[in-house]
């Protein structure tokens, strides 16, 4: 298998993060019932692996996207529904 990021819900409400590499794989909780994940591991166990970390190369973009989902679901908080996340 390669290397993946998987988010992963049940039907009660319950989610988390695993990132998964070669080796070994990491666990996100959530926090304040959310998880975010984009192209790149963030957890300890994974995070020298996989993209590169200088500026310029699709780490900083991935974080970029992650900090930005961060925001954006922090400020919608209570108003996301269905058609919400659709838009």
């Amino acid at each position: 298998m390669e290397p993946a990021i998987l988010i992963l819900a049940d039907a009660l409400g319950d989610l988390a993060v695993v990132e998964n590499g070669y080796r070994q794989c990491g666990f996100i909780s959530p926090v304040d019932h959310v998880v975010v994940a984009t192209n790149h591991f963030v957890t300890p166990e994974l995070c020298d692996q996989g993209l590169g970390d200088r500026a310029g190369t699709p780490i900083s973009e991935s974080e970029a996207r992650r900090q930005t989902v961060w925001a954006l679901l922090n400020d919608s908080r209570g108003a996301l529904d269905v058609d919400a996340t659709r838009r």
